[in-house]
This record gives structure tokens, C-alpha cells and sequence, in this order.
């Protein structure tokens, strides 16, 4: 019994110092944790900021795959595919790769929820690549998991959190995908911030 326990023991500090986020870079108030797991040779990774503007505000944008190309990084076009309900879609977004890699496209399940006690939103996010039939020219990311979270920091102010472990496929090194696991999130975080700076809406920043 003593020597099962300290199996277990040893069992959950191996598996905690798997799953340990690191900094892998903090600037301009965004903070980036990347982490390995045990089902995949890329690294996951966690972006964190505040961005001056309600959650409902970033809740809309996230919920519109046709403003993608405007601030998420190396996003060059995403548009939606099916409307389940009010919480949940499927979306076909398109990215740039580095030369000379093919461009990536991915489908993704979005589904949303609300912690009605604490404001907070949770859009968790999961790839689905047989939704449609494969883009020509265009490499097919065969898995992705991730969320978005927003918490609430006041009526005008908010805590956006983007976490999403993917394997790009196509055969990339890894090296090179854990690299754009830092630059994506920091990137991406960015663009909102800028595109709410000052408070600004997306009624008074057009796009």
C-alpha cells in the first residue's frame, strides 16, 4: 500500500511538470506561457492581456469569423460555414505560413458559455477537419483544441485569455511551430488591444 502511494506520488509531480506553463514572453502588458504535453510534440500556449473593452464587445468580434483577417495574426480570410444556435459554429479560417510551407486552413467547432455568477465567457474551440473537403493549395490542420476567456475587469475593461495546443500537419519542423506558439498569441492580442485602444468600440473603429 505504502509503495502504491508513492507510485501515485511520483505519478502526479511527473505529470505536473509536464503540464507547467512557462513565460516564454512578456511585453507590452501580454503575457505568453507555452508548455509541453504528453500527446503532442508542439507546444501549447496560453496569451493573456487586458483589453479596454466590455466582454460583450469581444464576445461579438470573436463571433464573427469575417473580422478575422483584421487582427488575427497571420489570419488571411476566415468566414462561416454553419450556424448551429446562438452559442456555437462551425468556421473555415485560412492562414499564411512561412515560406516555404504551404498556407494553412483549418475548420473549428466553437462553442460558447457564461459563468452567470462571475461574468465570465468561455468559447471553447476545437478543429474539425473532415467538416469539409480540403482547400487546394492549402495544407488541412488535422488538430486543434483552445479557448478563448474573457473575464470581466469592470463595465469597460476585460481579461482576454487565448489558449489552443494545435498540430499544423504537413510535416513542419517543430522547432519553427513552437516558435509562431509565441509570435501567434502575442500577435493576435496585440491587434485587439490596438483595436480597442483608448476604449474605442466597434462601432467607432472601422474596419
Amino acid at each position: 500500500m505504502v509503495k502504491f502511494r508513492i507510485f501515485v506520488f511520483l505519478f502526479i509531480i511527473f505529470a505536473q511538470s509536464l503540464s507547467a506553463w512557462e513565460l516564454a514572453k512578456e511585453k507590452n502588458d501580454i503575457r505568453v506561457y507555452t508548455r509541453l504535453t504528453d500527446i503532442s510534440l508542439f507546444k501549447e500556449f496560453k496569451g493573456i492581456t487586458k483589453i479596454k473593452a466590455p466582454v460583450s464587445v469581444l464576445v461579438s468580434l470573436i463571433s464573427d469569423p469575417s473580422s478575422y483577417q483584421d487582427w488575427m495574426h497571420n489570419c488571411i480570410g476566415a468566414k462561416l460555414l454553419k450556424q448551429v444556435d446562438s452559442t456555437s459554429r462551425y468556421s473555415h479560417v485560412r492562414n499564411k505560413s512561412p515560406w516555404p510551407a504551404k498556407n494553412r486552413d483549418l475548420i473549428v467547432f466553437s462553442e460558447m458559455s457564461k459563468d452567470k455568477s462571475t461574468g465570465e465567457v468561455t468559447i471553447r474551440l476545437k478543429g474539425v477537419p473532415d467538416f469539409i473537403p480540403e482547400l487546394e493549395g492549402f495544407v488541412r490542420v488535422p488538430k486543434m483544441n483552445g479557448m478563448w476567456k474573457f473575464k470581466p475587469l469592470g463595465d469597460s475593461e476585460t481579461e482576454a485569455v487565448y489558449q489552443v495546443l494545435a498540430d499544423p500537419g504537413g510535416g513542419l519542423p517543430v522547432v519553427l511551430v513552437n516558435s509562431a506558439s509565441i509570435d501567434l498569441p502575442y500577435n493576435t492580442l496585440l491587434n485587439l488591444r490596438e483595436r480597442f485602444k483608448n476604449g474605442k468600440t466597434e462601432k467607432n473603429n472601422p474596419q
